[in-house]
């Protein structure tokens, strides 16, 4: 019994720290972009996804794959130009999300719980063939990221030299999108909404604070957010606590250490503003 209980937990923990990988170097393009409510809209989006899924008997995965690459489209490309403000859109996305999400989950005989492990995830839950489904997924995301850095962040962080040397900048507009759609939609199969939303902010905020150079950036989100992954479990299992929570809280204080370290810098170097 004493194994194969370890051996959920490493499931889990394995679980957690592919979204905590995935969502915390994608994050860190949420955050500059300022498209933070782009991710809370898919999230929301890719909730609704999934309860739609259970409730016609449908691979949640997918339903909830192909709700979010329409949504992310949409974004990407139908908004540009238009008259009613993106934010304006993406609020009636949430809410649509959000209210599809629970009104699906009414027709199902689990809904209470199906809705408590769409929003805080049963990571405890997860099963083997779940980490081969987000591996097929995490890693061709990062691969688009790695294999076309510097596309990605010309177009953006300098859209008019990209336009300028030739780039679409809504062809790759798209692509990053449908990346963190995707992204996003299997990350809340694995830990849920709540903990795939601090794994986008959170670290990636925490990140920015602690170093200066974008690739340093990414490479201390990703860390930080395997150390609140790490952590999480550890004090869930210490204080019988819910991991995906727990993972939450850990994310908020590593940015609150984070935060201390400008009051040390200081103090060291009082001289110095």
């Amino acid at each position: 019994m004493e194994i194969f209980k370890q051996e959920f937990m490493l499931i889990a923990m394995a679980a957690g720290g592919l979204a905590a990988i995935a969502c915390c170097y994608l994050g860190v393009y949420v955050l500059l972009r300022r498209v933070v409510f782009v991710g809370v809209s898919i999230a929301q989006v890719s909730s609704g996804g999934v309860a739609l899924g259970i409730l016609i008997g449908l691979s949640p995965v997918l339903c909830s794959t192909v709700l979010t690459t329409i949504v992310v489209l949409l974004v990407a490309f139908c908004l540009a130009g238009r008259r009613i403000p993106r934010e304006a859109v993406l609020g009636v996305i949430y809410v649509a999300g959000a209210a599809g999400a629970f009104l699906f989950l009414a027709g199902s005989a689990q809904a209470e719980a199906q809705t408590m492990n769409i929003l805080f995830g049963d990571i405890l839950t997860i099963e083997k063939g779940h980490l081969w489904l987000a591996l097929g997924v995490f890693i061709p995301a990062l691969l688009i990221q790695l294999l076309f850095y510097k596309e990605f962040l010309l177009v953006s962080f300098d859209p008019e030299t990209a336009a300028a040397m030739g780039y679409n900048s809504r062809l790759w507009d798209s692509l990053f999108f449908v990346s963190l759609g995707a992204v996003i939609s299997t990350a809340i199969m694995l830990v849920g909404v709540l903990v795939v939303f601090a794994f986008l902010v959170v670290p990636a905020t925490a990140a920015l604070l602690l170093a200066n150079r974008l690739k340093t950036v990414l490479v201390v989100s990703v860390v930080l957010g395997l150390l609140a992954t790490l952590f999480g479990f550890y004090f869930s299992y210490r204080g019988n606590l819910p991991p995906g929570p727990t993972i939450s809280a850990a994310t908020c204080v590593l940015l609150l250490l984070a935060l201390v370290k400008p009051l040390i810098a200081r103090f060291v170097r009082p001289g110095k503003v």
